[in-house]
């Protein structure tokens, strides 16, 4: 991996931000995930950073259990959306911390199974990197280093295998459009997994670790037409598990492996959230309709939670559901004012 140093960081200081769907999955809120992480620190060290530097756009990002206590990991916009600096905090509000400065983050942030580092998709020297970050017990962190340099072309979405041994992303190393990849956690033995010349994205890794499902189409606009792949991380041929003929994205893995949601685009402001089954391919309608974006499975498997879901009448805002797809109200606190 290469240290990203103050050059590369600098240079990117002005570059307008790229975060289409198709490019990179912004930082949105998820479940708090099963790890082993670092014991916990008795006392923050380092300069803490508390207060908000001129005013900024906060998007939550990623928890994970550390030890006995929960950390979550966030993005702050400032300067006009040019800076995108990622932060670290306990679940209690204490031992913020700023990780990185001057990198532009793109999207993905995720923690590591064990806690101890976080991924990301950065801007450098105008390519988009998978970046590593090591996070001390004291939240602070360790130099970026980017794991696909030695790509010299756009990798993204990058995702932690269940034992965080491996990562699968995106990239366009051979060619125009993204493929599917995977290497390892220190960037080597980087291997493709896709095959075929098509736009392949936005890979999810199955719970035992061994096949990555992903979303195949023509092009990589957020409204061509794509269907839902699986393939096996040890080699073998990609297997097609859907022909909707429509636009499929943000493909996730049930935690018992037997399916996998994706988010169907019917239209800008309507989409359906489906439940593919892993091994047949055969869909249900869990909601139809609405705005949603990364849904995600409880640890259990028993909710599912899309992130903002819009319904007629209805305010931007978290949904709950059961694994079933029926809504639970519990989370939706804003109202749509009345007109």
């Amino acid at each position: 991996s290469l240290p990203l140093d103050a050059e590369s960081l600098s240079s990117q200081a002005t570059r307008t931000l790229k975060a289409s769907e198709a490019f990179a999955r912004g930082a949105l809120p998820s479940f708090l995930r099963p790890g082993s992480g670092p014991s916990p620190a008795g006392t923050t060290t380092g300069t803490p950073s508390n207060s908000t530097p001129n005013p900024a756009t906060v998007t939550a990002g990623a928890g994970v259990p550390s030890g006995s206590r929960s950390r979550i990991s966030f993005v702050r916009t400032t300067e006009g959306g040019t800076k995108r600096d990622l932060y670290v905090v306990n679940a209690d509000g204490t031992g913020q911390h700023q990780l990185t400065s001057g990198i532009i983050i793109e999207g993905t942030t995720q923690w590591s199974p064990d806690g101890t580092s976080i991924l990301l998709q950065a801007g450098v020297n105008g390519i988009s990197n998978v970046v590593i970050v090591q996070v001390a017990d004291d939240n602070t962190g360790g130099t970026p280093h980017s794991l696909t340099s030695d790509i010299g072309k756009d990798s993204a979405y990058p995702a932690w295998s269940p034992d965080g041994t491996r990562i699968a992303f995106q990239s366009k190393r051979d060619g125009d459009l993204f493929q599917v990849y995977v290497m390892d956690a220190d960037g080597n033995n980087k291997r493709r997994l896709s095959e075929g010349e098509a736009f392949s994205g936005m890979p999810t890794w199955s719970p035992d670790g061994k096949s990555v499902a992903y979303v195949s189409g023509q092009q990589q606009t957020n409204d061509a037409q794509r269907e839902l792949y699986t393939v096996s991380v040890d080699g073998g041929a990609p297997r097609k598990l859907t022909s909707i003929g429509s636009s499929l994205s943000d493909p996730e893995w049930s935690p018992n492996g037997k399916s996998i949601t994706v988010l169907q685009a019917l239209s800008d402001r309507q989409t359906n959230l489906l439940l593919v089954d892993a091994e047949t391919g055969k869909q249900r309608v869990l909601v139809e309709g609405g705005i949603m974006r990364d849904p995600h499975f409880s640890p259990g498997g028993d909710e599912i939670v899309p992130s903002n879901h819009l319904c007629a009448n209805e305010a931007p805002r978290d949904v709950r559901m059961d694994a079933l797809g029926r809504l639970e109200r519990a989370l939706a606190a804003a109202e749509r004012p009345a007109a």
